[in-house]
């Protein structure tokens, strides 16, 4: 199994700084040309990222430090967490076994949604977050923030997939309900 699997996801509208690499880990910068939205960019670096044990996604609006990185990854073995994320999502570190366990997100979000809401919960569901917050520390260490990124969508065009992405993430969210979910090929 290789070590280490970082990814960037992006539109391909925001110009990409020179990101570092790290020696041994896969690196990709993975565009989404169709715009098929995060979950789908997402799902597609986990595909490309199996085999890795840890698995770091980041939208395009982050770079990274690439020694917090290798020190994040051996930190998260130790400690056995399997799922951790900053910013709100838009940085998530997960282990192999987090993907085989939760599957991928979900789709039904479109371009715009709460689909990493929807699967934080999904970790958190099946025992994998542990009992150090949506803002992990260690994670957050690793990142570097892009400033001054312009918006992909309008506040418009975002408003109107709150709903679809409301009741996804409410399924997503209460009673007894889980499941992996696995995206389509």
């Amino acid at each position: 199994m290789r070590h280490i699997g970082i990814a960037v996801i992006t539109t391909g509208h925001r110009e990409l700084p020179e990101y570092p690499r790290i020696e041994g880990a896969d690196f990709i910068v993975f565009e989404d040309h169709q715009l098929r939205g995060p979950a789908w960019a997402r799902n597609q670096c986990l595909r490309l990222l199996e085999g890795c044990e840890h698995i770091f996604l980041f939208d395009d609006d982050f770079t990274f430090r690439p020694l917090e990185v290798l020190r994040a990854s051996g930190e998260f073995a130790a400690w056995k967490l399997d799922y951790a994320e900053a910013y709100l999502g838009r940085v998530t570190y997960q282990s192999a076994a987090a993907v085989r366990r939760i599957g991928g997100y979900d789709e039904g979000h479109g371009r715009y949604g709460l689909e990493r809401q929807g699967r934080c919960a999904r970790a958190e569901r099946a025992g994998l977050r542990g009992d150090r917050g949506i803002a992990d520390p260690t994670l957050s260490a690793c990142i570097v923030p892009l400033v001054g990124r312009p918006a992909i969508l309008t506040d418009e065009e975002k408003e109107a997939h709150i709903p679809d992405a409301a009741r996804i993430y409410k399924r997503e969210t209460t009673g007894d309900w889980f499941r992996a979910y696995q995206p389509t090929a």
